[in-house]
């Protein structure tokens, strides 16, 4: 069996992100300890200015297993539904496969790094409200 080849999502353009479909989104995130993911629209203004952060984020963070990843909704619009994505661009961050938080709109680098930096291990996924006070 072929090994499984990882792909830049196209729109971020860096090796460090992964693109994501439908096909093989749930087991990439399953097998990530923290896995950062960013659900964009790639003629969204928003999603266009928040490229450069979340692309920083990956450079600047440093937390053992962090993975990152991109999901392109208007190519991947029943993947966004499923992840009950409403607004955009919205980072999602999971713990093997568990969803840990969810955020949208503007954020700087800083504050995803924080996200990923502190989320808690699958083990221990918080209690709503409980992640970042």
């Amino acid at each position: 069996m072929a090994p499984k080849r990882s792909t830049k999502d196209k729109f971020i353009g860096s090796s460090k992100i992964t693109g994501l479909l439908s096909s093989n989104f749930r087991e990439f995130l399953s097998e990530k300890n923290i896995a950062l993911v960013m659900f964009y629209d790639p003629n969204c203004p928003m999603c266009q200015q928040m490229k450069p952060h979340f692309l920083k984020t990956t450079f600047v963070t440093n937390r053992e297993g962090q993975s990152f990843a991109a999901v392109d909704c208007t190519a991947e619009p029943e993947l966004c539904r499923e992840e009950m994505i409403n607004r955009l661009p919205s980072f999602k961050l999971y713990s093997k496969g568990r969803p840990v938080n969810v955020f949208g709109g503007r954020i700087d680098y800083r504050t995803l790094k924080k996200y990923v930096e502190n989320a808690p291990n699958a083990s221990r996924i918080p209690v709503r409200g409980e992640l970042f006070e």
